[in-house]
């Protein structure tokens, strides 16, 4: 009884030394060690384990935020890789063993499976399951809806690649399941917002689904709506600004200069902003204006190429009728 008594003080000591570390900003491996022995010496609470495999997803992401293309990685990043995300699921999967009614473990193991996605496209269907999990645990929450449908919207990410195949069978399957999860998607934040009426991120999923199905029209309606209740969400403000441009009817053009400008005053290092700013003032003649915001561009992207190019040719007096793709 001391024994188990004194591993279980251990693992406690454990976790609260990596709930410091996060606290006071220290290296994402410090954090990964100390929730790693706590749940080594206490292999029977749930807490550590989800919070082990987010740890280890967040160094995921810090091992490939210079990354590429995966191919570029040598043969050891590689089977590192693998290893942390395989430690990640095992981590999030353990927690919904130890406490398969806790809604936080299905959540994060959810997040787990759909954050790996671009390594695994299999992973999409396990996210799909988890958070149909913690729906069914609290169907009240609009969140778990939410949350859901951010899942459906990932699996319709990776379904349509395949919408542009030579083999048509395959192109008219993938059409099909591309469809299907969308509607998906729309069906559970509706769900969200029929829960709470002013939810607002299911509202801006709402928005993103409608572009995803191509009702443009809907989608900018939609976000309208969000940035009236949400004057300061630079986030959607610079979705409505894309919308606007993606339609592109009659006034468009300067209601995406109105919403961007927004978008760059609540925001000013925000890049992609200030990039399609550029891009309606190419579209509205003005030079020196979209110079501006290239230069403002390459001031928070040192030394990045295609700044650098576009740069080049606002210089020449060359202006392009198209908008460009997002820099980030």
């Amino acid at each position: 009884g001391i024994f188990v008594t004194t591993q279980r003080y251990a693992a406690e000591l454990a976790f609260a030394r990596a709930i410091e570390l996060d606290r006071d900003g220290a290296p994402l491996q410090d954090i990964v060690e100390e929730l790693d022995r706590a749940a080594t010496l206490n292999r029977f609470h749930d807490t550590y384990y989800r919070n082990l495999s987010t740890a280890l997803l967040l160094r995921v992401d810090e091992e490939l935020v210079d990354v590429s293309e995966l191919d570029t990685l040598t043969t050891e990043s590689q089977q590192y890789l693998q290893s942390l995300v395989a430690a990640a699921v095992n981590a999030s999967a353990r927690a919904t063993e130890l406490s398969p009614n806790n809604v936080l473990n299905w959540l994060t193991r959810g997040m787990v499976y759909r954050e790996i996605v671009g390594l695994d496209r299999d992973a999409s269907s396990f996210a799909i399951e988890a958070h149909q999990r913690s729906v069914e645990l609290e169907p009240t929450n609009p969140s778990n809806w939410t949350e859901l449908a951010k899942t459906y919207l990932v699996a319709a990410e990776v379904i349509e690649p395949f919408t542009l195949s030579e083999d048509l069978s395959i192109a008219e399957q993938a059409e099909a399941e591309h469809a299907l999860a969308l509607e998906a998607a729309e069906i559970a934040l509706n769900q969200a917002v029929l829960l709470k009426s002013n939810y607002a991120p299911a509202h801006f999923q709402l928005g993103v689904t409608y572009e995803l199905q191509g009702r443009l029209d809907d989608a900018v309606g939609k976000m309208e709506s969000i940035v009236q209740y949400n004057p300061f969400d630079v986030g959607v403000h610079f979705q409505l600004g894309i919308l606007y441009l993606q339609r592109n009817i009659s006034g468009d053009v300067e209601r995406a200069q109105t919403i961007l400008e927004r978008t760059v005053l609540l925001l000013p290092s925000y890049s992609n902003a200030r990039w399609f700013l550029a891009s309606v003032y190419e579209l509205q003649g003005d030079l020196t204006e979209a110079i501006m915001q290239v230069e403002a561009v390459l001031e928070l992207n040192p030394g990045n190429q295609l700044v650098l190019n576009r740069l080049d040719r606002l210089s020449r007096g060359e202006l392009e009728d198209e908008v460009q793709e997002a820099i980030e």
